[in-house]
């Protein structure tokens, strides 16, 4: 997940970085302690509607046993 937050940062985007595993984002944030994450569950994130212009899921939906529905 850390190096496509870094990639778009640098790129210019506004980006922050969600993941459920508090220790994936602990390893990420030592790598790259100047981009943004935060630990939550995707099928409640805590962001305003219309506070980013796209949203980016990766590798995430595939693993809920009920399906992607909840989460999209």
């Amino acid at each position: 997940m850390a190096q496509w937050v870094v990639s778009l940062q640098r790129g210019g985007h506004d980006i922050v970085g969600v993941d459920f595993s508090l220790p994936a984002l602990v390893s990420a944030k030592h790598a790259f302690p100047d981009i943004e994450l935060l630990q939550c569950d995707v099928r409640r994130l805590p962001f305003p509607d219309g506070r980013f212009g796209v949203y980016m899921s990766l590798g995430v939906v595939e693993h809920f046993e009920d399906g992607p529905d909840e989460v999209l």
